[in-house]
């Protein structure tokens, strides 16, 4: 009786195995090397990825197939078509360019009123982002209770933004009348100095929506 046969099973059957496992330790090296590139460039367990910058004060965080929208904490940003819009979103797209590693904090109300989460963004290293814009005066420190866990901390940078006339703190005298109305009754104003004009101009600053220089601008007006 011959043994070729199952010499040769047995010979097959051994080329079969060697090419799983072969198969298998490629897949496992394959997931040890994706493990290790996300180790190294993914986030930390506490940590968040940047995934973009929206405007000034608003970015959002991984994951990339259903990214969280993130709305920095106690600041407000122009907005756009304001007066250094691009600028101040040039700033935090500088500091958080994209898949950069950050820690958010909260306060008592996590989310406002369209979804987004309202966070206080922390780079690994401890700064304090929010505060570094406001500081660099790109944006303003507001107050929405019940979060007011930052407000000292922002106060404090905007004063010091204020002090130096840095960004918002300085902007030309149009950019503080978002309308044309606004605009016209000033030219009215100098021509005339009527106080209607004066009233005219602060009813164009509050009736425009979302107003970044809304402060700035109705002591503006009054200094008038």
């Amino acid at each position: 009786m011959s043994t070729r046969k199952p010499f040769n099973r047995k010979r097959r059957n051994m080329k079969r195995d060697a090419l799983v496992l072969g198969a298998l330790l490629i897949v496992v090296l394959a997931v040890t090397a994706v493990l290790a590139v996300l180790a190294k460039f993914g986030p930390k367990p506490d940590q968040e990825l940047v995934l973009q910058v929206i405007d000034g004060d608003t970015i959002d965080i991984q994951p990339a197939d259903d990214p969280t929208r993130v709305r920095l904490i106690g600041i407000d940003a122009p907005e756009q078509g304001e007066c250094l819009y691009e600028e101040s979103k040039e700033f935090l797209s500088t500091t958080l360019w994209p898949r950069t590693d950050i820690r958010l904090k909260y306060d008592v109300q996590r989310q406002d009123q369209y979804g987004r989460d309202l966070g206080a963004v922390f780079m690994p290293d401890g700064t304090f982002i929010n505060e570094e814009i406001v500081k660099a005066g790109w944006a303003r420190a507001v107050e929405y209770p019940p979060n007011v866990k930052y407000t000292a901390r922002l106060k404090a940078a905007e004063g010091y933004a204020k002090q130096h006339n840095l960004g918002i703190h300085a902007v030309p005298d149009e950019c503080l009348l978002p309308t044309e109305v606004a605009r016209e009754a000033k030219a009215r104003y100098e021509a005339d100095p009527d106080p209607f004009y004066k009233d005219v101009m602060r009813d164009a600053v509050e009736r425009t929506k979302n107003f970044t220089y809304r402060e700035q601008a109705l002591e503006y007006i009054d200094s008038l």
